[in-house]
């Protein structure tokens, strides 16, 4: 609105601001990725780790639910060729 009606740009006003916001929201965004968050490294470790964890309390949860309904587990279906 600025640039529309302070500058008396009319439609190219609106564009231009368009423009100039999508520029600074996109060179904004680059630096909070490439620098603010820290080192990737580090982030993407943190990351494998997380997903570990969460791979062995998955691991828990189905053999809990599995003992709850007594249904069989993995190891046993492959064994009686249930599942490859």
């Amino acid at each position: 609105m600025l640039f529309a009606f302070y500058f008396g740009l009319g439609l190219h006003g609106l564009w231009y601001a368009q423009i100039l916001g999508t520029i600074f929201h996109c060179v904004s965004e680059q630096y909070l990725i490439s620098c603010a968050y820290g080192d990737w490294s580090i982030i993407a470790r943190e990351a494998v780790e997380r997903m570990q964890r969460d791979q062995e309390n998955l691991a828990i949860i189905k053999e809990r639910f599995a003992k709850q309904h007594k249904l069989k587990s993995d190891v046993e279906m492959m064994e009686e060729g249930l599942v490859k």
